[in-house]
Parts: structure tokens; sequence; C-alpha cells
């Protein structure tokens, strides 16, 4: 789903950061104001895995830039915003492309994510139209 998505690049932005250990200060934006709520009130809800694993991420980066601050927002999606535009490509690129992982990539995400159920019933609900 595109807030599974949304959630995903939120964690491998985090694991990005430690090759930059020059980075202070991390404005994290995202167009999926469901996504936004989530990871600052994370609860049990579909896809709280991937919630733990971004609060995991967090915390290990925390660990390792002690003075580091985080502050996630809303960005406009798909209105010319140039760095969503860049993205939305890389990610598009990414999804297109059979890429070998990266060597950073959290462990979680190295193997294919379970289908979730709003995921099972949204390709059920595009056959059934069809």
């Amino acid at each position: 789903t595109v807030f599974e998505s949304e959630v995903v690049g939120a964690i491998l932005a985090l694991s990005s950061i430690p090759s930059l250990p020059h980075i202070k200060h991390i404005f994290l934006g995202l167009d999926n104001q469901s996504a936004i709520r989530a990871l600052h009130r994370p609860r049990q809800q579909p896809a709280q895995y991937l919630l733990l694993a971004f609060h995991d991420e967090l915390n290990r980066l925390m660990n390792r830039i002690p003075n580091l601050t985080l502050h996630i927002g809303w960005v406009p999606g798909h209105v010319d915003f140039p760095p969503n535009e860049r993205v939305d490509a890389e990610a598009k690129f990414a999804a297109e492309n059979d890429n070998p992982p990266h060597p950073l990539l959290p462990a979680l995400l190295l193997s294919p994510l379970p289908r979730s159920i709003a995921a099972t019933k949204a390709a059920f609900q595009a056959q059934t139209t069809a």
C-alpha cells in the first residue's frame, strides 16, 4: 500500500544517515499524512511491524549520533516540489529495476515484505472490477 511504501521509505532514509556522519539535523518529508501520524504515535495497526522497524532504526541512529534531531513533516506530493519529485522518480526506478540489495539495507528489507491485508483486498477489488 502507499502507507507501507511511505514507512519503508522512512526506514530507508534513516538507514542512509550513518553514511553521512556530519548530519545533525534531519527533516524527513513525507506526502502521506497517515504515515506521518503513525510514525509519531505508533499503535497497534496494520503494518505495525514496519513502524516498529522504523523506531528500531531510529534508536540505532540516535545511539550512533546522540545529538541528532529529527523532524518528520508533510510535503506536498505531485505538485512540482523538486525534492519530492526526485524521490518519487528514484522510488519508481527502484521498483521497475531488479537491483542487487544495497549493503547497508536494513535486514527487514532484504527479502520481500509480507503482503498486507489492505493490499490483498485492493488487488481483489481491482480484479473483481476488471
